[in-house]
C-alpha cells in the first residue's frame, strides 16, 4: 500500500469519526436545549417507552410517566391519565405543581405538591396530595400550609399502599421555587427542614400529616425509600423511620 493511498484512507476515517460526532452532539441539542431537566427526564422515559401514551394530547407536555399512567400539562391545568382507562383527571385548577422529584407514580397512586396564589381570594397555600385512581380518582389532601408560612418542597416519596412521605422547608423566596435546581433554597442543610409522612387515613388535613424530625442540619434531597423503610440524612447521620 503506497503513501498517498494510506493517506486517503486515513483521512476518510476520520471524516466519518467527525460526522458521528456532529450527529450525537444534534441530538444532545435536541435533548437539552432550553427544555427543562423534567422535560428532558420525560422526553427519554418516552423515548425508552418507545411510544407516547395514548392517553395524552399530542399538544401537551409531559411532566411523568410511569407504565400505564402520565401526568402532563395541558391547557394551563395539570392532568393525569391512565392508557388501559383512558380517562383523564384534571389534578389542578389555577395551581403550580412542585417538579420531579416531588412527584411520584406508584402503580395507579399519584403523590404531588402544589402551590396556589390566588389574589382575587386572598388565599395562597401549600398542598402535599394524593389521588387514587383506582378509587374513583379519589384526591387527597394530606397537609395544608396556609399563608404566612411559605415552604419549599424538597423531595417526596410515596409506598405502594399510598403512605406519602416528604421533607419541606421555610422559604424566603415569593413565590417559593418549583423546579429542581442547585442552589435552590430548601434543598441544602441549613435552613429548618422538616420531615413528614402522612396516610390517606382521617379527614382533616390540617391533623393527619405526622412529622418525624427537624432541624437545620437535615439535608433536605436526602430522603430515600427502601421497601416500607424510609430513611435521610442529618448531619453525617442517616436516621430511619418506617412507614
Amino acid at each position: 500500500m503506497n503513501a498517498s493511498l494510506l493517506a486517503r484512507m486515513t483521512l476518510g476515517i476520520l471524516a466519518v469519526v467527525a460526522l458521528a460526532a456532529v450527529v450525537a452532539a444534534g441530538t444532545a441539542g435536541e435533548l437539552s436545549g432550553s427544555a427543562s431537566p423534567n422535560e428532558i427526564v420525560a422526553r427519554q422515559g418516552i423515548a425508552r417507552s418507545a411510544t407516547r401514551p395514548t392517553c395524552v394530547p399530542d399538544d401537551a407536555r409531559i411532566v411523568l410517566a410511569r407504565g400505564q399512567v402520565a401526568v402532563y400539562r395541558h391547557a394551563g391545568d395539570i392532568r393525569i391519565c391512565n392508557q388501559e382507562r383512558d380517562d383523564v383527571t384534571i389534578a389542578t385548577i389555577g395551581e403550580k405543581i412542585f417538579s420531579p422529584p416531588v412527584l411520584q407514580i406508584r402503580g395507579n397512586l399519584v403523590a404531588f405538591a402544589t402551590y396556589l396564589d390566588d389574589v382575587e381570594m386572598d388565599m395562597e397555600s401549600v398542598e402535599i396530595r394524593l389521588i387514587d385512581l383506582d378509587d374513583k380518582n379519589q384526591d387527597t389532601i394530606l397537609r395544608r400550609v396556609e399563608a404566612g408560612e411559605i415552604i419549599k418542597i424538597a423531595s417526596l416519596r410515596l409506598t405502594a399502599d399510598g403512605t406519602v412521605a416528604w421533607i419541606d422547608c421555610t422559604s424566603d423566596r415569593y413565590p417559593p421555587q418549583l423546579r429542581n435546581g442547585k442552589g435552590a433554597e430548601c434543598y441544602r442543610s441549613g435552613r429548618l427542614a422538616l420531615v413528614y409522612k402522612a396516610a390517606r387515613a382521617g379527614n382533616d388535613p390540617f391533623l393527619r400529616a405526622t412529622r418525624l424530625d427537624q432541624g437545620r442540619t437535615i439535608i433536605p434531597s436526602s430522603l430515600r425509600l427502601n421497601g416500607r423503610t424510609l430513611s435521610w440524612k442529618k448531619g453525617s447521620r442517616r436516621r430511619t423511620a418506617h412507614l
